[in-house]
């Protein structure tokens, strides 16, 4: 079991060091490797637009017959991430040496692609055009696929093999994400000489946060304030602060009422200092929900039942590429791909249930 060939590549593949934005060698090594299955292979023009140094590659299969389906993962990781030493141990699971992450989220994605399609060209039989993503970029706001030339894209279903967990586990939906920005102007002045003379924008912005809901919003709604700005030295009063907030929730709706209700706290906050305020609100991406009558999801469970695998379809608090698929019209899943404890020193791979995830690639091309 451990000299099977997903695994022999998942860990050829992550000895290349791919962080974010720097996805050069490995993106140059998948589009070998897809050539070698017979794909026509093209990259965009994504590195240009985030400024990173290689695009989303996007590879095509020519069919056998009719259709055309779509698989998805990504090829950037999170820090720490280079350096990866493996080590496979005998209960059939693989981690990391501790020091760094495993890369498990993603890689376990792309190998299992990969050797999805060399099962179904094994396997003899006729198979529909099969479409790959390998995005850069996913970890920092899905940045790879929300630049990506969807009018290369033929698929209207598709399957991103970026979910953490056993073999079953389907992410059918995710989330609204928002991004809120706050930023207070105060008066700079010295402030050992004349600290009345200034207006600190610090304390203002402590005095509008005081009061404002965050973390678990509802179970179907998070935010979270996680940086804040403000000041160049001690010896200033601070004239300039902010804060950004990412805010989640499966209803586009709500979302911006937490934007609105926030945005009407500020603006009662502030008049009670002699600071100004500017709150900003973008949506990062949509969210989607995908139901168990639709194509992507019936195909799937079809899939699983085949293979005597229990279905679990969840709700996701986090983003996918998923995302911005379904935002251009490309109905897309959540697929777990064998990996346990994504960004974190412990992540774990369980071999078995990597293997099955190639098995679920080749019976969704061939069951298309």
């Amino acid at each position: 079991m451990k000299n099977h060939r997903i695994v022999d590549e998942f860990i050829q593949l992550s000895k290349i060091d791919a962080p974010s934005k720097h996805e050069r060698e490995i993106a140059d090594v998948l589009t070998q490797k897809l050539l070698e299955l017979g794909c026509t292979v093209n990259e965009d023009d994504t590195a240009q637009k985030i400024g990173g140094d290689a695009g989303n590659i996007l590879a095509v299969l020519p069919g056998t017959r009719d259709g055309h389906i779509l698989f998805c993962a990504h090829m950037d990781r999170v820090e720490p991430g280079r350096g990866i030493k493996t080590i496979i141990h005998e209960n059939n699971t693989i981690t990391s040496d501790g020091s760094t992450i495993l890369a498990g989220d993603d890689l376990c994605g792309v190998v299992a692609i990969l050797e999805g399609i060399r099962q179904v060209k094994e396997s003899g039989k006729t198979y529909p055009t099969v479409e790959i993503a390998f995005t850069v970029c996913e970890e920092i706001s899905l940045l790879g696929s929300r630049n990506l030339d969807y009018s290369m894209i033929q698929s209207r279903i598709g399957y991103v093999f970026d979910t953490s967990g056993k073999m079953g586990r389907i992410v059918a939906g995710a989330p609204y994400k928002g991004v809120l920005t706050l930023t207070v102007q105060g008066k700079a002045s010295h402030a050992g000489n004349s600290p009345e003379k200034g207006v600190n924008a610090i304390m203002a912005l402590a005095h509008i946060l005081d009061g404002i809901p965050e973390g678990r919003i509802s179970p179907t709604a998070t935010s979270n304030f996680g940086i804040i700005r403000g000041g160049e030295n001690i010896g200033t009063v601070c004239d300039l602060a902010y804060v950004k907030a990412e805010v989640r929730n499966h209803s586009k709706e709500e979302l911006i009422k937490y934007y609105e209700m926030v945005k009407k706290h500020c603006d009662k906050k502030i008049k009670e200092t002699a600071a100004c305020l500017t709150v900003d609100f973008v949506i990062d991406y949509d969210g989607f929900n995908i139901k168990e009558n639709e194509p992507a999801l019936k195909l799937l469970l079809h899939v699983l039942a085949e293979m005597d695998i229990t279905p679990s379809i969840q709700l996701g608090m986090g983003g996918m590429d998923a995302n911005n698929f379904n935002s251009n019209g490309i109905q897309s899943l959540g697929v777990a791909a064998g990996y346990t404890d994504p960004h974190a020193l412990y992540e774990k791979i369980m071999i078995d249930e990597l293997i099955k995830s190639a098995e679920i690639v080749r019976r969704l091309i061939l069951s298309y």
